[in-house]
């Protein structure tokens, strides 16, 4: 497969390792316009526009890892190209968004996954095993947590916003 990568960041860094280290992958190309190649340590062409890079390459599969409210103009564009998207969470940022990517997906047959990481944390695996076991096996669960972010994480990127936003943001 020719992958891909829209995003140099953490996550983006994290699936492009994870790329090159897959038999069955070619990491072609990655889209940052705040990367120099010097940073990149893969042997691919950077690109600064997302459009170019998918209009020149034939990809079977690009990556959105990109700052949230990017991802929807992003996915939207791969799907009209017809190339398929694997996205990191969330999607959209609202409703509407999120319901005219279901209706380009539809539209283009195009795979479309949305990547949820969580999921493979200890702590999940451990309390999916303990609802096992007291329940059975429920087919859909839903929670409502808080989430913690330290003060590392709102320091390691401008997109990330500020703690004081957080905090405005949640009250």
């Amino acid at each position: 497969m020719k992958v891909a990568v829209i995003g140099f960041g953490h996550i983006g860094r994290r699936h492009s390792e994870n790329i090159m280290n897959n038999p069955n992958m070619e990491l072609v190309a990655i889209c940052d316009p705040y990367v120099d190649s010097e940073q990149v340590p893969f042997p691919v062409r950077l690109w600064k526009n997302y459009e170019e890079m998918v209009n020149h390459h034939s990809l079977d599969l690009i990556v959105v890892a990109t700052p949230n409210h990017l991802h929807y103009e992003m996915v939207d564009f791969c799907l009209e190209s017809k190339v398929p998207v694997l996205a990191e969470k969330p999607l959209t940022l609202n409703t509407h968004e999120a319901k005219l990517i279901q209706i380009k997906q539809r539209e283009t047959g195009t795979p479309l996954f949305v990547n949820y990481p969580l999921r493979f944390l200890d702590s999940i695996a451990d309390l999916k095993s303990q609802i096992e076991c007291a329940v059975g096996n429920p087919r859909i669960l839903t929670f409502n947590v808080f989430w913690n972010r330290n003060e590392g994480y709102y320091g390691g990127s401008d997109w990330r916003g500020t703690v004081a936003g957080r905090w405005a943001f949640v009250q």
